[in-house]
């Protein structure tokens, strides 16, 4: 019995510590793969672009939403090196394997527009997010 108790001790401290040097923000507790060069960007209302870059090539995209609406995704090859996604709010083009350029349109809707970008590398999310100020 108490041999028995030994082990599931120990085996509940190993699994307990397991993940204590890996980055606690990313999803299924993996390293992050992808190195989002920013996590966050913050645009004035005004129409404006930037362009981020990625430590890791390999990524996909797996979805992109506007103000909580999940924009359609299926005419792009989601994991090439190079894609566009095109709206009348903005512009997310993966330029390359580790280039990707965001465009805002100008925002007239009087309401902060939140674009929320996921991309996907083995069990890894990287989570990007574009705030636009209201005019």
């Amino acid at each position: 019995m108490k041999t028995t108790l030994k082990i599931t001790l120990l085996l509940f401290l190993s699994i307990s510590f397991s993940c204590n040097d890996i980055d606690l923000d990313c999803l299924g507790c993996q390293n992050d793969t992808i190195g989002l060069s920013k996590k966050v960007i913050q645009f004035s209302s005004e129409s404006n672009s930037t362009t981020i870059t990625t430590k890791g090539g390999e990524w996909w995209l797996s979805e992109i939403n506007l103000d909580g609406k999940n924009v359609d995704l299926s005419h792009i090859q989601k994991n090439a090196n190079q894609f566009k996604v095109e709206t009348s709010d903005f512009i997310f083009e993966r330029k390359n394997a580790k280039e990707i350029f965001i465009h805002m349109n100008q925002n007239l809707s009087g309401k902060e527009k939140k674009l929320g970008v996921l991309l996907t590398h083995l069990n890894y999310g990287a989570h990007l997010n574009v705030i636009q100020s209201s005019n």
